[in-house]
């Protein structure tokens, strides 16, 4: 079997959790073939895959939501971006059902969590599962105007899916579709040992009780400096992505790190609301800062 995966590029979440899928795929199922279709970037696919065999398609599929940074939405863009989608979606969904057709099958088109998903496996004739904790049509509706004309639009199409991957801290997704529930998505605990590299490579001094994680899905946000202990010496604060105030205990990183590395290393995450984040920082025993995110559905 070749599996599909069309995932959304709005945000690194979504190829987060499809990666994580993906690993415990390959173990539990070694034969099927995977296939990733996004515009995630390749670093960000290859730190979440632990050498998963796959292949890529390196295609924008959904839209999401155009952001000025973590937390604020362009809705201008954001609607313009849809309407450029619109017109380019009837020939990537030709070239990448012509490109499978000349694949070994059978095929399963799996979205996380793009609408777009559903039309490609129409067109191939095959089942096609979405996974997600939101849809698009649960996003935009909301906004209103123009925005509900889509969600309507999307929405229908949703409920033309073969199934749904429902996952925890959800929306509606009022689809009328069968149901598996899952709980957090995580890809395969890391052995105690691969923590001591990253540990000595960061040069850390503090425990991790004292040692805080800021990681706003790679946007940035700038935020005040989190803790007057800073300053003083009680906390090392690994900044994922930028934003905080440079200092003797604040670490700017960036890829090839990820948060999912670093989380282990880290007894607080600094971050919004979203779902892989919060997976992955409640599947490693990590306390919560949240920042409020307003105008977002799932915020």
């Amino acid at each position: 079997m070749l599996l599909y995966a069309c995932i959304s590029a709005h945000g690194f979440g979504h190829g987060a959790r499809t990666c994580a899928m993906a690993q415990h795929l390959a173990r539990d199922h070694p034969q099927v073939r995977v296939v990733l279709s996004s515009a995630l970037p390749p670093w960000f696919l290859d730190g979440h895959l632990g050498g998963v065999p796959h292949q890529r398609r390196w295609l924008r599929w959904d839209v999401g939501a155009i952001q000025q940074d973590a937390l604020t939405i362009d809705q201008g863009a954001t609607g313009r971006a849809l309407e450029m989608l619109e017109q380019d979606l009837p020939a990537l969904i030709r070239q990448e059902a012509a490109w499978l057709s000349r694949q070994e099958g059978p095929f399963l088109v799996y979205g996380d969590i793009p609408w777009a998903a559903v039309l490609l496996a129409e067109k191939l004739g095959c089942p096609v599962w979405l996974g997600g904790n939101f849809g698009w049509d649960d996003i935009y509706r909301p906004r209103g105007g123009w925005f509900e004309g889509r969600a309507q639009t999307y929405g229908a199409i949703y409920r033309r899916a073969h199934g749904l991957l429902r996952m925890p801290m959800g929306l509606a997704m009022d689809w009328g579709l069968p149901e598996v529930s899952l709980g957090l998505v995580l890809g395969p605990a890391q052995p105690a040992a691969a923590l001591a590299q990253p540990y000595r490579s960061l040069g850390l001094s503090t425990t991790r009780e004292h040692t805080m994680l800021s990681c706003f899905g790679g946007l940035g946000l700038p935020v005040a400096n989190p803790a007057p202990q800073v300053d003083s010496g009680q906390w090392t604060v690994l900044d994922f992505g930028g934003g905080l105030p440079s200092g003797a205990a604040i670490k700017s990183l960036h890829p090839p790190w990820q948060p999912q590395q670093l989380m282990p290393l880290c007894g607080r995450v600094l971050t919004k609301p979203g779902f892989s984040t919060l997976s992955e920082a409640m599947g490693h025993g990590c306390g919560l800062i949240l920042v409020e995110r307003y105008g977002f559905a799932d915020g």
